[in-house]
């Protein structure tokens, strides 16, 4: 539930998604390579037995016959034209994006169009919302000159997202073609590493680009790594998609309406990673919670299937925090605080949130409620880092700079990113915010470290600098409630300049 915020001045990891972690970062993409049967889990026999088949010689003649006929015509023609021959053989779920522009479609491929995508036939049953990442088997993209390295990175971006955004898949399988050549790409998520891994075709085959296009054609569901068991869940339960919200790092969410249950309207966030450390993190934290207190709820549905576990369901609807909103969240204290309190909360329970950000603090009724537990960690246990860089207490950055995989969190390191992102919307601080932004864009992690290292001496006389320099210089040490102090003291005192808090740390030192 990471993302209800669109474009604004604030830089886009800062507010919308963690998907710059660590854990997500491609800088340099490697490919293994693997044959064709290695690929497909297949034996040679089984291929053999596939391309002997007359279904698959009457599928590969008439592919060789459409490329005869319209190898001179332009890459975007030759999209178009290849769906119409597909549609005519029975193949009516793959198309030419050419015309896909809807929000779903541009979120999920980060503004870029690949040429054509391999759907599933239940997708078109939703009202239409046949671009959301779990509809989609594959990706197949047509070039008319030689392919090159970049054609392979593309395609590869193209299938990450796909698998990034789709409940419990574990991998999914491309094709990249200009009918002569024709390349296999798979992507592939592992779990015990928490590292997505690219594996391509070796060059070395007997099978011709036609034949292999052919062969991939030929793949049933399973082969494609596509499940539609989780598609089944919402067109039992008669959920409709009303509107589209957002999505994170690695989650899609809508707001939807059971036709099932008395037409009853939700928040349903449909993500690659199980949702039940975050749904029972959520309801505990109900159980203890004041009375009144501003807290995000899970609703139950009762849905009976292991790919529920993919999905969650909250009760309400919040909106992005805009700029007018943003401003009064700077300057009401009561209401930094109360935001606060969720994730102290939180931490009264064993866990740290560890992705605290505007991004992920939604607005209802004049309320502020923190959102997306799916990155939390209980302290002191060492595991790879998922949550936003920019926010990132100095000492997580360090360690993430030394290339150790697993690190352990704090749970002081929420209080640093709570701070954080208070500081990132200061007037002062804003040009030290685009550069962070920018480091963020062009991939250049290692530079936020130094930024806010430099900052944080440059604006050493104030309030919130000085609180953020003891956090991190205690952060391995300080309790639970000992942090919750520092912080709504310093939320309390952080806008004057009369009040100067050393005092205050000193004496927590003693």
């Amino acid at each position: 539930m990471s993302s209800f915020i669109s474009q604004t001045s604030i830089p886009s990891e800062i507010i919308t998604t963690s998907s710059s972690s660590v854990s997500h970062t491609v800088p340099n993409r490697s490919y293994m390579c693997k044959f064709i049967h290695e690929i497909l889990s297949l034996t040679d026999h089984e291929i053999e037995r596939l391309i002997q088949s007359d279904n698959f010689h009457l599928l590969h003649d008439g592919i060789q016959k459409f490329y005869y006929e319209n190898k001179n015509l332009k890459e975007n023609e030759i999209h178009h034209t290849f769906e119409d021959f597909l549609h005519k053989r029975d193949f009516n779920y793959i198309h030419d994006t050419c015309s896909y522009n809807d929000k779903i479609f541009v979120d999920l491929f980060s503004n870029l169009k690949p040429g054509m995508s391999w759907n599933c036939t239940t997708g078109s049953q939703l009202n239409d919302y046949s671009s959301c990442p779990f509809f989609f088997k594959s990706i197949i993209d047509l070039k008319t000159r030689k392919l090159k390295t970049k054609d392979y990175d593309q395609i590869a971006s193209y299938l990450t997202s796909i698998l990034r955004y789709s409940p419990g898949r574990k991998f999914i399988i491309g094709c990249l073609t200009n009918f002569e050549e024709t390349m296999l790409i798979m992507v592939l998520y592992d779990d015990t590493i928490n590292q997505i891994k690219y594996i391509k075709q070796a060059t070395v085959t007997q099978l011709t680009g036609l034949q292999i296009l052919t062969l991939f054609l030929s793949l049933s569901d399973t082969q494609l790594g596509y499940n539609e068991k989780f598609i089944n869940i919402l067109l039992n339960k008669k959920i409709v998609f009303l509107h589209y919200l957002g999505r994170g790092s690695s989650s899609f969410v809508f707001y939807c309406e059971s036709q099932q249950e008395q037409l009853i309207k939700f928040v349903l966030k449909i993500s690659r990673q199980n949702c039940t450390k975050e749904k029972f993190i959520i309801e505990e934290m109900n159980k203890i919670k004041r009375k009144n207190m501003n807290l995000i709820q899970c609703m139950d549905m009762n849905f009976d299937d292991d790919y529920a576990d993919y999905l969650i369901i909250f009760n309400l609807r919040g909106v992005k925090l805009d700029k007018l909103f943003m401003q009064r969240f700077l300057d009401d204290t009561q209401l930094l605080i109360n935001t606060w309190q969720q994730v102290h909360l939180c931490h009264k329970i064993g866990y740290i949130h560890s992705d605290i950000r505007i991004g992920n603090m939604i607005m209802y009724e004049n309320m502020v409620y923190i959102i997306d537990y799916s990155s939390a960690v209980q302290p002191k246990t060492p595991s790879y880092y998922q949550g936003c860089l920019s926010t990132a207490s100095n000492g997580i950055l360090k360690i993430l700079g030394s290339n150790i995989e697993k690190i352990s969190l704090y749970y002081t390191d929420d209080g640093i990113s709570f701070l954080k992102c208070i500081l990132l919307l200061k007037p002062y601080f804003q040009h030290y915010t685009s550069i962070i932004k920018k480091a963020i864009e062009d991939k250049m992690t290692w530079d936020i470290l130094p930024t806010y290292e430099y900052a944080m001496k440059l604006f050493k006389d104030k309030n919130i600098i000085k609180t953020l320099v003891f956090l991190e210089e205690n952060r391995e040490i300080l309790s639970v409630d000992d942090l919750n102090n520092i912080i709504i003291h310093t939320l309390k005192n952080e806008k004057t300049d009369d009040y100067h808090i050393d005092e205050y740390l000193q004496k927590l030192k003693l």
